[in-house]
């Protein structure tokens, strides 16, 4: 019970009085309470369940993170493999001459094509 939250300590504790008062109600012939108490002690128990896992979960997590490299990335590094990390990108002549091309022929009112111009000049060059 030491290495359990207090949570699920307080929980488990709280199931065995209800399994008592189950057993209790059960030889009384008090059929209706003793139902509820075994309900509510197997909903403690869940509820115990829940919280000794998130804190398990919790110890396990403690300290994992990573040692920070120059670049600050914090996964794993790749071993073997050729990556080539592309720093200039340039859209395709052809594929940037389209889109201006379809800008330019459709109808726009005035405020709407000269915005659409300035987005462009900024993100297709």
């Amino acid at each position: 019970m030491r290495s359990l939250s207090p949570t699920a300590t307080s929980r488990i504790q709280a199931a065995i009085q209800a399994m008592d008062a189950t057993g209790e109600y059960g030889s009384a012939g008090n059929y209706q309470l003793a139902e509820s108490s075994s309900d509510l002690a197997g909903r403690l128990l869940r509820q115990a369940e829940r919280a000794a896992s998130q804190q398990q979960q919790k110890r396990r997590n403690r300290g994992r993170r990573r040692r920070v490299t120059g670049d600050n990335y914090y996964g794993q590094s790749v071993v073997g493999g050729d990556i080539e990390i592309k720093r200039e990108y340039q859209v395709d002549r052809r594929y940037r001459e389209d889109i201006l091309n379809e800008v330019q022929s459709a109808n726009y009112d005035e405020e709407n094509q000269s915005l659409l111009e300035n987005y462009l000049r900024h993100v297709i060059r």
